[in-house]
């Protein structure tokens, strides 16, 4: 999924304001976003006099390219105000990829002489890939001229969820001897977050060629992210058998929570560019990452046999849980950054 929301002001224009307390506003926001990805599989089966399988499989993924641009271009072009000037951009969307797998299996013999299996497994995947530009870009304007005070701002405030959950229960039973009884189960979640994937995300402010004036004013450019990025996988599973003689049961569970984050907040200042303040005007130009990342996984297992009287009972129960956050990599690292080159900055 492509969502591109781009202000462009191209060659030879000019937007003017002539009153001491007008603003030149140019506004770009993506903030009413919202992806849902959600999945649900449910698997069950009961066997009277045998044997019972089930197996649930569920998915959710969200692949998604998010870009909120503001572009100023031309050499004649020329934002002038008497007042102050502002230009302030947004990207907020709001991703969820969720999955629930379920699954349960039962087995009974009322009468036995042998073998009562049941068999139940899930398996749940959740995962959001998705690629965030949130730019401004002013390349070789005439000027931004403004009788007050100038700001820039760039925000990125996404809220990306990964919610995977897998469930199994598995039962076995025989009313009489003569051995075996067995019930497995098996439980499975996975979530991961990619964000840059496959190139990386950006939040940035680039001036090149460009004169930037506040006559009576400060000059404010920021670049800044903070986004809320939370993985969540949990899986549980029980087995349980009983009968006269050999009983087997078996349990696993295992979840992986994972967050890839490759991304850019970068502020820079090229070029002929010029920031030139007067009236004791401050400078300020940053850029901030804050990004809150969160991978939470756990992994429940248990197992239950009884033999009764002819003895022999066997139990086993794993559970697992991996969750890891990779912000950057030896490859392709993520970075926060200012980068002033050959420009001039006038106080």
């Amino acid at each position: 999924m492509l969502i591109d929301q781009h202000v462009e002001i191209g060659e030879s224009s000019k937007l003017l304001t002539t009153s001491d307390a007008s603003r030149l506003a140019i506004r770009s926001g993506n903030n009413n976003a919202s992806i849902r990805s959600q999945s649900f599989g449910t698997a069950a089966a009961f066997a009277n006099e045998g044997s019972g399988n089930s197996f649930g499989v569920a998915t959710g993924i969200n692949r998604v390219e998010l870009a909120n641009n503001i572009e100023f271009s031309g050499a004649n072009t020329l934002l002038e105000s008497a007042g102050t000037v502002s230009v302030e951009n947004l990207n907020a969307p709001d991703l969820l990829a969720f999955s629930l797998g379920i699954a349960g299996s039962a087995s009974q013999k009322n009468t036995s002489t042998g073998k009562t299996t049941s068999l139940a497994g899930v398996g749940s995947y959740a995962q959001n890939i998705a690629e965030l530009k949130t730019d401004i870009l002013f390349d070789s304007i005439d000027r931004v001229d403004a009788g007050g005070a100038v700001f820039f701002r760039n925000r990125e405030r996404a809220d990306i969820e990964a919610d995977a959950g897998g469930l199994t229960l598995a039962l076995a039973a025989t009313a009489t001897g003569t051995s075996p009884t067995a019930s497995v189960g098996v439980g499975a979640a996975i979530a991961i977050n990619q964000i840059g994937s496959p190139r990386e995300s950006s939040t940035s402010i680039n001036i090149t060629d460009t004169e930037i004036i506040a006559a009576d004013g400060d000059i404010n450019v920021q670049a800044r992210s903070k986004s809320q990025i939370d993985a969540l996988a949990y899986s549980g599973a029980l087995a349980g058998s009983r009968g006269n003689g050999l009983s087997v049961s078996l349990a696993g569970a295992g979840s992986q929570a994972s967050n890839e984050v490759r991304q850019d907040v970068i502020v820079s200042v090229e070029g002929t560019s010029a920031l030139t303040t007067t009236a004791s005007g401050d400078i300020d130009v940053g850029a901030t990452n804050k990004n809150e990342v969160l991978a939470d996984a756990g992994g429940v297992s248990v197992a239950l046999a009884l033999g009764l009287a002819a003895n022999s009972a066997t139990s086993g129960a794993v559970g697992s849980g991996v969750a890891t956050n990779n912000v950057g990599s030896t490859s392709n690292l993520s970075s926060t950054s200012v980068l002033i080159g050959l420009s001039l900055i006038h106080i």
